[in-house]
């Protein structure tokens, strides 16, 4: 195994002075090395390093992950926006929000659902005639 002085170094070139002069190019153990040394059971502080830098990058990227909205949903952000305006104390069905909104009725219904669940709306069902029972939404109160 190439020789690791840091789990910096890991994946990374050092250069060495040589005795008489001049630098040698050290190659760092890859990552690939580094889970062979783990499969075979040889820990030591420089394994158990890396082992825990490895971990503090894949929780960071899985942070900055969740942080981020997607590019559908920060487009549907002024949608919703639109959406809570219409809403009121009388029960109205997606396809009533979605024609005043100037959506279709789905994605209507999609995102009337998604202002349910935080609670600026709620969810009752409406007689609609000829139709039968459907969902309407109101302002929450």
């Amino acid at each position: 195994m190439r020789e690791v002085t840091s789990p910096k170094q890991i994946n990374q070139c050092d250069w060495r002075p040589r005795p008489y002069g001049g630098r040698k190019k050290v190659q760092m153990a890859t990552r690939r090395e580094m889970l062979n040394v783990i499969a075979a059971g040889e820990m030591n502080d420089e394994v158990k390093a890396w082992a825990e830098s490895e971990i503090a990058k894949i929780d960071a990227a899985n942070e900055k992950r969740r942080n981020k909205l997607s590019k559908k949903a920060e487009a549907n952000l002024p949608i919703i926006e639109s959406i809570k305006g219409v809403l009121n104390d009388e029960p109205q069905t997606a396809t009533v929000v979605g024609e005043a909104v100037g959506i279709s009725t789905q994605k209507a219904s999609s995102l009337l659902r998604k202002v349910v669940a935080s609670g600026f709306a709620e969810k009752v069902d409406v007689k609609v005639k000829g139709k039968g029972t459907q969902k309407g939404y109101l302002l929450a109160k």
